[in-house]
């Protein structure tokens, strides 16, 4: 079957109508092969589901929508153009004050509201003397955030 197919199947029912097929389907295999073997199945299914779940669980293996996901702390670094770092403190700073900043701030906080499992971090060592802006949304301070 072709996968438009097998979606617009899988869309147009209910799941008590496909618990109630997968009832039938047991009910007719239980009328032509012997008990263990029909019992068997069932237990062989769901082993392997809650097997896989734990090992998702666990990463042990990798869910399928995570594989391009990177895990762990990561920075992203304002350069220029050609790839090399801001000389001057100027550089963030028209960046921070920026359209495009604004904007991506406007959709990450709005993204935010639905979405609490995404965090952010945000420190900056250029200010004032002996004075130091950390901002975390959703996730454990690090770096400057613990300091006293």
């Amino acid at each position: 079957m072709a996968p438009q197919v097998l979606t617009a199947l899988r869309d147009d029912f209910k799941a008590d109508t496909w618990l109630y097929t997968g009832a039938f389907l047991q009910a007719l295999l239980v009328l032509i092969y012997p008990n263990r073997i029909v019992v068997l199945t069932a237990v062989l299914i769901i082993a392997y589901r809650v097997g896989r779940n734990y090992l998702l669980r666990w990463d042990v293996i990798l869910s399928p929508g995570n594989k391009k996901t990177r895990f762990g702390r990561m920075t992203v670094q304002l350069v220029n153009k050609d790839g090399s770092i801001p000389e001057r403190p100027e550089h963030p700073q028209a960046f921070a004050n920026a359209n495009l900043h604004q904007k991506e701030m406007t959709f990450y906080t709005s993204v935010n509201m639905k979405h609490r499992n995404i965090g952010l971090s945000h420190e900056t060592y250029v200010v004032l003397a002996g004075n130091w802006e950390t901002i975390y949304s959703n996730m454990t301070p690090f770096g400057l955030g613990q300091a006293k």
